[in-house]
């Protein structure tokens, strides 16, 4: 019997992981969808694109965005560690997200387009330079733009706290 030997093109299945995460429903801030509170922060700040630095040694910067990089920095490890995966592997990570775009990658086809479209891209750089990206994209509401459409999830529904002050 052998064993199962970690590699470093596992950082793509965790790439693919943490964006379906966050683009899925089940991405909570304090009981609302975390893209659409994304979207707020971002188009408060007269931006359409939001690029955070979440490696694992990031730089805090204090703009209201240092619980998502630490967040995501976290879960990027979590699961470095449950593929048993070298941590010194990981060089860089960063999550990015254009709100309102044009562009014409692949979007999630939902079935009913609420909102506008919003591309998201997660890029892992192992030590060794490479690059493993993944890209999914979907429509999102900005937080409280469509309060008939939003509803917040009751507080003993919202899960494991990723974001909860």
């Amino acid at each position: 019997m052998g064993f199962v030997v970690a590699r470093r093109r596992e950082l793509k299945g965790i790439a693919t992981d943490l964006l379906s995460f966050c683009c899925s429903r089940n991405f909570d801030v304090r009981g609302y969808w975390g893209m659409g509170i994304l979207y707020q922060l971002t188009s408060n700040q007269g931006l359409r694109d939001l690029h955070l630095d979440v490696s694992p040694k990031f730089t805090k910067k204090n703009d209201g965005l240092d619980d998502y990089r630490q967040a995501f920095s976290q879960w990027v490890l979590l699961h470095m560690d449950r593929h048993g995966l070298q941590r010194s592997w990981l060089k860089h990570a960063y999550f990015s997200v254009s709100f309102e775009t044009e562009e014409k990658r692949l979007l999630h086809q939902a079935f009913l387009r609420c909102g506008l479209p919003f591309i998201c891209d997660v890029v892992l750089i192992s030590d060794l330079g490479r690059e493993y990206i993944s890209t999914e994209g979907g429509y999102c509401y900005r937080h409280g733009n469509c309060p008939t459409a939003e509803s917040r999830r009751r507080k003993e529904h919202w899960g494991k706290p990723l974001f909860v002050k």
